[in-house]
């Protein structure tokens, strides 16, 4: 509020200027509309019974303009958000863990939810006005967390046919729920191949390591359809001497 008074004499006439206007009088108050709102993403793909990450949280973290407004405004979303978000009406941030699924098939795809977000200016703190913002929410079904391969490992003698076939347990999911690939190493070592479905696969009569070595290779497990989120599953690959007990080295990758 601006007010101009000096000891005795009335009130003086002030003018102040502002995004919200002109106006002159003796008393008043200085006020601003808001004219932007806005999240970090438009669209936003969550796990159900997943916590958010911190990069989900900071993007479910509303920013006004003028800036430093925030705190000066209600907030309202409609429609409801799915069981186990909240809205804060005071911050505008979405937090929570999402308990229930909020998608809708469409062929072949899966699409979210639209939500809409209104920030409403309180003039007794200065503000006033509303924006809008859309954002685009999908809770899809979590890949299971117990996926992974039968072993800890496969290990081989030396000038031993060099057979692997590994299928990825799935845990009840279907080829069309994700898609597999190495992440570490990022290419295929002693050219072993992975499938889309997580099946990994080699075969030599002749191309047998020359050392003992063990080699563990990380796979990338990307939910698709009704699935969504990633998860890491490991499979080690073990060469050794069976006739001796000599040390295994550690080595990342073997072409």
């Amino acid at each position: 509020h601006i007010r101009a008074e000096k000891a005795g004499y009335n009130s003086s006439n002030i003018t102040v200027s502002g995004t919200g206007g002109t106006e002159t009088g003796k008393n008043m108050a200085l006020t601003q509309n808001v004219t932007g709102l806005s999240y970090g993403t438009e669209k936003l793909v969550l796990a159900q019974n997943e916590a958010l990450t911190d990069a989900q949280e900071a993007a479910l973290k509303p920013r006004i303009t003028p800036a430093g407004a925030s705190a000066r405004f209600t907030y309202d979303i409609k429609p409801n958000l799915p069981k186990g978000l909240f809205f804060n009406t005071f911050s505008g941030e979405i937090t929570g863990t999402p308990k229930e699924e909020s998608q809708s098939p469409v062929g072949s795809f899966y699409l979210g939810r639209l939500y809409t977000v209104t920030a409403t200016g309180r003039p007794g703190d200065g503000y006033t006005g509303s924006a809008l913002y859309k954002i685009n929410i999908r809770v899809g079904k979590a890949l299971p967390d117990n996926m992974g391969y039968d072993d800890g490992g496969r290990t081989f003698g030396y000038n031993e046919e060099f057979n692997i076939d590994r299928l990825l347990k799935t845990r009840g999911l279907d080829d069309r729920d994700f898609d597999a690939k190495f992440v570490t190493p990022s290419r295929a070592c002693w050219k072993l191949r992975i499938a889309a479905n997580g099946r990994i696969t080699y075969y030599s009569k002749s191309n047998t390591p020359e050392k003992n070595f063990r080699a563990e290779y990380k796979v990338e497990v990307t939910g698709k359809g009704e699935y969504v989120g990633t998860r890491i599953v490991k499979f080690t690959l073990l060469i050794q001497d069976l006739r001796s007990s000599s040390l295994i080295r550690n080595l990342e990758c073997h072409e």
